[in-house]
């Protein structure tokens, strides 16, 4: 994987975090938050690499899930209402 790349895929992982972060406005208020924290998710490892994987969401969607995991392992859950 070439750095181009790699800077490829951290710009569509961060495009595809700022699309997420306007679609929030269209969801129910209660909604929203769970929005913003995903979309912090994949902000968290837009740095990251991931080699192999050629598909941005893909890529966004597996930061997702390893902050997921991360919660869940930890107990670590804000409340809906608190970030």
């Amino acid at each position: 994987m070439t750095d181009e790349h790699i800077e490829r895929m951290q710009e569509s992982m961060r495009l595809t975090e700022e699309r997420w972060r306007r679609v929030r406005r269209a969801l129910k208020r209660e909604d929203q938050v769970y929005a913003d924290r995903i979309a912090a998710m994949i902000h968290t490892h837009v740095r990251g690499r991931f080699p192999s994987i050629n598909d941005p969401l893909e890529a966004a969607m597996l930061a997702v899930f390893i902050e997921l995991h991360k919660q869940i392992s930890s107990g670590d859950s804000p409340p809906p209402d608190q970030e």
